[in-house]
């Protein structure tokens, strides 16, 4: 059962700090605003505002369309003419891709039906739709199908009969068999060029993944209506461990992941959602942790509280918190820095509890290391310049010069000194 929860929109009672412009982007980031949430939006709107910084931070975490409709449907006499005329255009320039991208969606759908292949179109266009209710909601430029395992192969060949095209490295194998092993996708541009279907055949990465056995995963899936016609989409129990998951693997650096996860927490009314059964879902694919934590996000930037959040332990919630903190740095900072590998390998070793995942995990990593000590680079090429036949030294004298480096790094750091 959800708690009432306050929207706090970056106020110091939520123990954020933000600038205006990043609270007003928070603030905007829903489809149901409550009235404090109305009177802190009118508060910063009127003060003078960075609209530069407001569009950028928007834009790059994926809420500059909630954002833009929010501030013109809403408080369009408080925005100055020209943000308000930039927000309009904006507005009809995504919603005639966003529609654009849909169709292709549909067609890429009944391609495959007519050929026999069960998919399921997942984020994009279908998130839009289940979450939102409104398809120009939700940034979204690619689109992302699950098949079958077994209807892959053929899947890809349907694309690109159609005249898609595969992107290099992913096609050949063994006898034209498609290099599947390893991997959870592959990626084809549209004959177009300008957007990509991402087909996959599993949801998630083999050290991030959902152990859920796929024939299950079919048969608990429901249907949504785009563009007049029935949709295979997540159930909804499904999609609030995927949401939480696919977050929290890539460390939520784009805050429109945690705002879908606050949007599905909101209208669990009207869904139907029975949140026990979510929990034991969670507890049965080794994610209870990871929902835990997309249900502490919600409630810590948008106030959606749960049951649950009142249960976690201390050191479950110092944990979340300084998880919270660093993404509020990264995704609402001025400038957005990548994660080193090590960091990465720290926050997903905080967020697995079940030993064989902990395990899984290292050996992930251990791996990643290892190639990135051993694998050439075009610093090694230009270094060495070793003939085509001797390539495989490439591969004995990287490590080498890595070493070399560091040395000479440290030794001219305790020169320095």
């Amino acid at each position: 059962m959800r708690l009432p929860g306050t929207n706090r929109c970056g106020s110091t009672g939520n123990a954020l700090t933000m600038e205006l412009e990043k609270s007003l982007v928070l603030c905007c980031s829903q489809t149901e605003l409550q009235n404090e949430d109305r009177s802190k939006i009118g508060e910063i709107l009127g003060e003078t505002l960075d609209w530069r910084l407001v569009k950028r931070v928007a834009g790059r975490n994926g809420l500059l369309p909630l954002v833009a409709h929010t501030l013109t449907q809403d408080f369009s006499s408080a925005l100055p003419a020209e943000e308000a005329d930039f927000l309009s255009r904006y507005l009809t320039v995504h919603t005639a891709a966003n529609l654009r991208l849909t169709y292709r969606m549909i067609e890429v759908v009944e391609a495959f039906e007519s050929e026999g292949i069960d998919v399921l179109p997942f984020k994009g266009p279908s998130l839009a739709v289940q979450l939102y209710g409104n398809l120009a909601f939700r940034d979204f430029i690619d689109l992302d199908m699950l098949v079958k395992p077994k209807d892959f192969e053929r899947s890809v060949e349907i694309l690109l009969a159609m005249g898609y095209t595969l992107i290099a490295d992913q096609v050949e194998g063994k006898n034209g068999h498609l290099k599947v092993r390893g991997r959870k996708d592959v990626s084809l541009v549209s004959p177009e060029g300008d957007y990509r279907v991402e087909l996959h055949w599993k949801l998630s990465g083999s050290h991030f993944a959902l152990p859920y056995e796929i024939e299950e995963l079919w048969q608990r899936m429901g249907k949504i209506e785009i563009g007049g016609r029935a949709i295979r989409a997540l159930g909804w129990n499904d999609l609030m461990v995927y949401l939480c998951l696919h977050g929290s693997r890539h460390q939520w650096e784009k805050f429109a992941w945690v705002t879908d996860v606050n949007e599905l927490i909101r209208h669990f009314d009207k869904v139907g959602i029975d949140w026990e059964s979510v929990r034991k879902q969670a507890v049965e694919a080794r994610c209870e942790r990871i929902l835990d934590l997309g249900f502490f996000l919600a409630d810590y930037f948008y106030g959606t509280a749960l049951n649950s959040n009142d249960s976690l332990d201390a050191r479950t919630r110092e944990v979340f918190t300084r998880i919270a903190t660093e993404v509020e740095t990264t995704d609402f900072g001025e400038n957005f820095e990548s994660t080193e590998l090590a960091d990465w390998y720290v926050y997903h070793l905080s967020l697995k509890e079940n030993v064989s995942d902990r395990l899984k995990l290292h050996l992930h990593y251990l791996a990643r290391y290892v190639r990135l000590i051993t694998r050439p680079g075009d610093l090694d090429k230009a270094t060495f310049r070793l003939p085509s036949f001797l390539y495989p030294l490439y591969y004995l004298l990287r490590p080498v010069r890595l070493l070399l480096s560091y040395s000479r790094r440290k030794g001219g750091e305790y020169q320095g000194r």
